[in-house]
């Protein structure tokens, strides 16, 4: 790497390495002559915090998922999302209640995974490997077709563990009584009810998975979400997001409006 910022993406090259280590994602073998070897590679991104600046370098190492084979590889692929309609209604809701919101943050979520069928994959460079050796994967790892629905199955299981019901109109939303509930967008939490009961469920949850504690919500889902406690009103932004549409766009002078909000 000859960029200025090198060292910063080989830093979190070695910290993906690091953590698909620790968390006995794989098993170096040798190379096995009767079986399909998938190719892994690299994905750099960069965080973007609500100001649009960058937070933090991000790698990850995935699997061309696109190279397996239905009923070899894998059978099935579906999980559920949270919807926009369903998001809106659960926030209009927690307004009207005086819920607090608190967000958290699966770390490395898929990596908690189990993987049952049998993948092998060959890395790119940059990943340390002993010469002669491929991956046989112990976990989900990104890229696989059946990494989401893995996980979800997954931290279905840790959120019952915690007593929370799910529903069964809305696989995403989980419901403890009519004050309580957790809301999940793939590794997104959303924590409603009182401040005693959220903590109490953080650490319920932090026994089972690592996580983040974001506190109280503040940016979901690329919006910057205010919570105004003395006029009962959540204000949503996407204000950052729509002035660099308009950026892209070359319509920075343009009559429209600079912002666009939302509010409960």
């Amino acid at each position: 790497m000859a960029h200025s910022d090198a060292n910063g993406w080989v830093e979190a090259i070695m910290e993906e390495y690091n953590n698909l280590q620790q968390k006995n994602v794989f098993i170096e073998v040798g190379i096995l002559q009767d079986k399909h070897v998938h190719e892994g590679c690299l994905v750099f991104s960069e965080k973007i915090g609500s100001d649009g600046e960058v937070v933090k370098k991000k790698v990850r190492l995935v699997v061309k998922g696109y190279t397996e084979a239905w009923g070899e590889d894998y059978w099935n692929t579906y999980s559920p999302t949270l919807g926009c309609d369903s998001l809106l209604s659960l926030l209009a809701y927690a307004t009207v209640k005086d819920l607090e919101i608190h967000q958290i943050d699966a770390m490395a979520a898929y990596l908690n995974s189990d993987l049952t069928e049998e993948i092998y994959i060959q890395l790119p460079n940059g990943i340390p490997l002993s010469p002669g050796k491929v991956w046989h994967l112990e976990k989900a790892l990104y890229g696989l077709k059946q990494a989401g629905l893995k996980w979800y199955c997954t931290l279905q299981s840790h959120i019952k563990l915690v007593r929370y019901a799910q529903l069964g109109y809305y696989p995403c939303l989980y419901v403890r009584d009519m004050s309580h509930f957790i809301v999940v967008y793939v590794d997104n939490l959303l924590v409603f009810g009182s401040k005693q009961r959220i903590a109490k469920e953080k650490k319920e949850l932090a026994r089972i998975f690592e996580i983040h504690d974001l506190g109280e919500v503040r940016w979901f889902l690329m919006m910057e979400i205010t919570h105004d406690w003395v006029a009962h009103m959540i204000k949503l932004i996407n204000g950052n997001i729509f002035r660099r549409s308009l950026s892209a766009l070359d319509l920075r002078t343009h009559s429209l409006c600079q912002h666009q909000w939302l509010s409960i």
